[in-house]
């Protein structure tokens, strides 16, 4: 969901492909949202997989998962929790982000407020549209077969179920 004159949106969720050969080797999914606090300023909040975590970082509580799913069909999902300010990422019904990174705003409720007005773009930014890209600013090369939002944070197990369906075709 657009912001207007920003290159991230109101809610995003993207490929970071940067880091890692995302089609022979890892695959960095990231959610990030922009929430618009009550005197106006911005709330920025990310979440991701973690595919190699220091030991340093695996002792404070990381978890690494190197999602090898780039170029296969996979059911990707990206939930926020208002009440709690949990952020989480899955893959093929498993969660894959890293929990030390989950936990948004301490724990406290954190509801989603956007800027407005808002708009849904699939498969770039904003910035890339209006014509006003940075160069690491490019649109997928990859197909996207259907797009769901609900009005509450999915369980792991609805997610599981959700992947199941699709899985079999229902």
């Amino acid at each position: 969901m657009s912001k207007p004159g920003d290159w991230a949106g109101n809610i995003n969720f993207m490929a970071e492909t940067g880091w890692y050969d995302a089609a022979k080797d890892t695959l960095v999914v990231k959610g990030y949202v922009k929430i618009k606090n009550a005197d106006g300023g911005e709330n920025n909040q990310d979440v991701r997989n973690s595919p190699k975590p220091s030991a340093e970082d695996l002792a404070n509580g990381h978890v690494g998962n190197a999602n090898r799913n780039a170029g296969k069909l996979t059911h990707y999902v990206l939930t926020w929790d208002a009440t709690n300010a949990m952020f989480k990422v899955y893959a093929n019904g498993q969660k894959i982000s890293n929990p030390a990174w989950e936990s948004r705003n301490g724990g406290n409720a954190l509801p989603l407020n956007f800027f407005t007005p808002t708009r849904p773009i699939i498969g770039t930014f904003l910035s890339v549209v209006s014509g006003t890209a940075e160069t690491w600013q490019r649109s997928m090369t990859g197909e996207i077969d259907e797009v769901r939002v609900y009005k509450k944070a999915l369980s792991q197990a609805d997610i599981g179920f959700l992947y199941e369906l699709e899985k079999a075709g229902r």
